[in-house]
């Protein structure tokens, strides 16, 4: 029970910011533990420069980060309407078989995690600072300022620990088990996000093509350290979501260039000039006329006869 209520809080929390920003369910669905990261990386700097709950912050910046979403993407509307700007350019939205064939493989794997949580970089890294997180702001200054922490590396970036925290706080259990299932989540998340922002940048030649590029380069990220990902350690996320961030830079600047229609109003002395192009032409051609018609009269009159 305790693994439903923190697994399903990273969909809560995330899951309307990242409807807002998205405009479908499905991909709001895929990102909402990533957003979810996100806005518990900003609580949790919140907390270690103001001090106080985190669940306090969370709650603060997650209805921050959604009124910001919805005003920056032009849709200040609730978002159980389902609904976006036709207008709007945007990507393809994850269907079955995108979830089949891009997260389904990585399901799998991610199963590594049922596996006890024996790994020391994580257990002293990000589980250590996860303790700081869950304690509030009392915990999480004096150990960013106490120098016997330094092999923990308190300057690391807060967004697992934290949003470790925070899931610890919902389901009741500080367990490490938990805390590794949760890592491994978030990573799994950036590895298909990755995978599926491939799969619409190569979908455009084919869709199956697309999903096929997708997961392997999502499985070739994990393949590279695979005793690393469902064993705590949050290396991978970075790089994914760099990553993804590049490819979705280029996939958003491929489909807003296709959906721009350019529209050349003539400057005014351009119009003058095209009706006067059309006047000249229309004058030379009643000319033409004329002077073909003068011509057959002056071969009848010597000829006596016309042309």
């Amino acid at each position: 029970m305790a693994t439903l209520l923190a697994f399903g809080l990273l969909y809560v929390v995330g899951l309307p910011a990242g409807f807002a920003i998205t405009g479908r369910i499905t991909t709001a669905l895929l990102i909402a533990p990533l957003v979810t990261g996100l806005i518990a990386a900003v609580a949790g700097i919140a907390v270690a420069a103001v001090g106080g709950s985190l669940s306090l912050w969370v709650a603060i910046v997650a209805v921050a980060s959604m009124v910001a979403s919805w005003v920056a993407t032009g849709r200040p509307r609730s978002w159980l309407a389902l609904r976006s700007s036709p207008s709007r350019p945007r990507m393809a939205g994850l269907d079955g078989w995108d979830a089949v064939v891009l997260i389904g493989p990585l399901v799998i794997l991610a199963l590594a995690a049922l596996n006890p949580p024996v790994e020391w970089d994580a257990r002293s890294i990000w589980w250590f600072h996860t303790s700081w997180f869950w304690g509030g702001g009392s915990s999480v200054q004096p150990a960013l300022g106490n120098a016997a922490l330094a092999f923990s590396h308190p300057d690391y970036p807060p967004l697992v620990p934290a949003t470790i925290a925070i899931a610890w706080r919902a389901s009741g259990s500080s367990s490490l088990q938990l805390a590794l299932e949760l890592s491994t989540m978030l990573t799994m998340t950036a590895l298909a996000t990755l995978g599926f922002v491939v799969r619409n940048l190569v979908a455009a030649a084919s869709a199956w093509w697309g999903r096929v590029a997708g997961l392997a380069v999502a499985l070739s990220a994990w393949m590279l350290a695979s005793n690393t990902v469902a064993r705590g350690l949050v290396d991978h996320l970075w790089s994914a979501c760099l990553a993804a961030s590049a490819v979705l830079l280029l996939q958003l600047a491929r489909i807003s260039g296709a959906s721009q229609v350019v529209v050349v109003e003539p400057l005014p002395h351009r119009r003058e000039a095209a009706r006067w192009g059309a006047r000249c032409d229309e004058d030379a051609l009643a000319w033409e006329d004329r002077r073909v018609l003068g011509h057959g009269e002056k071969h009848r009159a010597v000829h006596g006869k016309p042309p």
